[in-house]
């Protein structure tokens, strides 16, 4: 990339994607993989979409650069989870078997009764091989936190933690240093820390 192609939003955001990504993306993965990581997050979907003019005006540009991802993830053994999806993204996976999970709501705010519902959503990413992730929550429903992002006290820290189970993806409990309700967690595994999990996630009825 150069520093013209650096583009700001009318938020103060700014975006910038590789041109050429497959060079990118293997420097990227085997760098990581030297500093021990296994499954790589990528953020803001939408937001890039939103902020790189070329995802949007060439037509491959966009599919190229997330099938390099998945390309360099494979040779680097490094899955993948895409977050902030847009609907084509979902379809985009199927490129790549590195793509395993896909987070399926906006971002989780204590108490805002909507983080959990994540039917719909898991229907779609179900359809095209992806688990789920509600995103992270607050064990704690006692006690705000200092340590955490979002402060809470988090009132159905027991609903969380059953639609992160049932979605049949990952458990993330999000909160501060010597915070988290213990009992709560180790309901979502086995004593050996494997996930409970159902047969596949939990779907809206007919």
């Amino acid at each position: 990339w150069t520093l013209s192609s650096v583009t700001e939003s009318p938020l103060g955001l700014f975006a910038v994607l590789p041109l050429d990504g497959r060079a990118f993306w293997d420097y990227f993965f085997k760098r990581a993989r030297l500093f021990g990581l296994h499954t790589y997050e990528q953020d803001f979907l939408w937001t890039q979409y939103s902020l790189v003019p070329l995802l949007r005006r060439n037509a491959t540009f966009a599919d190229d650069w997330l099938r390099d991802m998945g390309w360099a993830a494979a040779k680097h053994e490094i899955s993948l989870q895409y977050c902030m999806p847009y609907p084509r993204d979902y379809v985009a996976s199927t490129q790549s078997t590195m793509v395993r999970t896909i987070r399926v709501t906006d971002d989780y705010k204590p108490n805002d009764g909507k983080n959990w519902r994540i039917g719909r959503q898991s229907l779609l990413a179900w359809a095209v091989g992806l688990l789920p992730f509600k995103d992270t929550f607050l064990t704690n429903s006692k006690t705000p936190q200092t340590g955490a992002a979002n402060p809470g006290p988090e009132q159905s820290a027991d609903l969380h933690a059953l639609v992160s189970v049932l979605s049949g993806g990952m458990v993330g409990p999000g909160d501060g240093p010597g915070m988290a309700n213990k009992t709560l967690i180790t309901q979502t595994c086995m004593s050996d820390g494997n996930l409970l999990k159902p047969d596949h996630p939990a779907l809206p009825i007919d």
